[in-house]
């Protein structure tokens, strides 16, 4: 997308006070999709992971993302998913308490699920 449109449509979709926070971490974002893009196709290779994995999914209308995070749950051995049907992408600043709740319960169970393996 060219840069004079994402400025034009982020000026618009994300209230003033983030604006400037946003347009910063574009290169960062730039650089994450680059990787997440280089992976695409090999959804096999997802297969070798071995770490506990947690899949979080809030509301999304795409038909195309809900497949792609099924199939991926379906691909981690034993990866969890917890979908939160009435957040969205930017949960984590907007209900940070919901997300923290199921991420501290995730790594809790790990952590002590590990703990019990060393015993």
């Amino acid at each position: 997308m060219p840069r004079a449109l994402l400025r034009a449509f982020l000026r618009r979709t994300v209230p003033p006070a983030d604006l400037g926070q946003n347009i910063a971490l574009m290169p960062q974002c730039v650089s994450e999709y680059a990787k997440a893009t280089r992976l695409d196709g090999r959804l096999a290779d997802y297969r070798e992971i071995t770490a506990a994995t947690l899949i979080m999914r809030g509301k999304d209308r795409s038909v195309r993302r809900q497949a792609a995070l099924t199939r991926l749950a379906e691909t981690i051995p034993g990866a969890e998913t917890v979908t939160f049907p009435e957040l969205d992408h930017v949960a984590p600043e907007k209900e940070p308490g919901q997300v923290a709740d199921v991420v501290l319960r995730f790594f809790g169970a790990h952590l002590q699920s590990g703990a019990e393996t060393r015993s």
